[in-house]
C-alpha cells in the first residue's frame, strides 16, 4: 500500500493540457453507486464504488477535470485507488494521484492488477483506512479501473470482518445488485470473498505467533 496524504484545498485543482482541450460535451457520465452499510450505525452515505475518473479506454471517455468536480461537489473527502501504474498510463490518467492531491483529496493507493486479489497485509491495510474514513463520517469513493473488481472485493471484506451475519453469498449478491452482475470479475475474485474470514483468522494467528517469538527489544540508557 501506499499512503498518500496532501494539504487540504477547497475548490482548486490543476488539469492537464489534454484534459483543458477536452471536448466536454462527448464524454462519457460519470456516476457513483452508494454503499448500505447498516452494521456502522452512519445513516448517511459515506462509501461508495465507482469506475476510473478521467478514464479513455475501450469506448470510455471521461473527463477527469469534470470527474473530479463531481466528486467535490459530493463532498468526497478520501480515496481509495486500487489501479496499477500501468493501468493508469493505459486509461490516459497516469498522474490521478496528483490531481487528486491538487483537489485536496486524501488519497491511498493499493496498486492492485484488474481481476487480482490483495494481500492479507493490504486488506488489514484496506479494512483500517475504511474504519477509519466510516468513524469520523469522511464520504469515501473506492475505484479500480472497472469499479466490478477489487474495489467491490475491498467493500465485501470490510462487510465479512464487522458484520458476523452475512454469509459471502450475501455480500456477493448484494453488490452485484449494486454494481452489476460484472462484480468479482474472476474466480480468483469470487473465491477470495468465500474464503476470506478462513484466510484473515490464520493471517491473525500467524501474526499473534510472529509477536510471540520476536526477541525483546534492549532498552538503552
Amino acid at each position: 500500500m501506499v499512503f498518500q496524504r496532501s494539504p487540504r484545498r477547497r475548490n482548486d485543482f490543476d488539469s492537464s493540457e489534454d484534459e483543458d482541450n477536452e471536448a466536454v460535451e462527448n464524454a462519457t457520465p460519470f456516476h457513483v453507486d452508494w454503499v448500505d452499510l447498516p452494521f456502522t450505525g452512519c445513516c448517511a452515505e459515506v462509501v461508495c464504488i465507482s469506475g476510473l475518473p478521467g478514464c479513455k479506454y475501450k469506448g470510455t471517455n471521461r473527463n477527469l477535470s469534470m470527474d473530479i468536480a463531481h466528486l467535490k461537489a459530493m463532498d468526497i473527502t478520501d480515496v481509495l485507488v486500487f489501479c496499477s501504474p500501468a493501468e493508469l498510463a493505459r486509461c490516459k490518467v497516469p498522474y490521478l494521484i496528483d490531481e487528486y492531491h491538487h483537489a485536496g483529496i486524501d488519497v491511498c493507493h493499493f496498486p492492485i492488477e484488474c481481476g487480482n486479489i490483495p494481500t492479507m497485509s493490504d486488506c488489514d491495510s484496506i479494512i483500517a483506512k475504511l474504519r477509519n474514513c466510516i468513524s469520523f463520517g469522511h464520504k469515501t469513493l473506492l475505484h479500480c479501473v472497472s469499479g466490478w473488481g477489487v474495489s467491490c472485493l475491498a467493500v465485501a471484506i470490510l462487510m465479512l470482518r464487522f458484520d458476523a451475519f452475512m454469509t459471502p453469498d450475501y455480500v456477493i449478491t448484494k453488490l452485484r445488485q449494486l454494481r452489476g452482475q460484472q462484480a468479482f470479475q474472476t474466480i480468483k475474485q469470487y473465491n477470495f470473498v468465500h474464503e476470506f474470514r478462513d484466510l484473515h483468522k490464520a493471517h491473525l494467528e500467524e501474526q499473534r505467533n510472529i509477536s510471540k517469538v520476536a526477541p525483546p527489544r534492549s532498552l538503552s540508557r
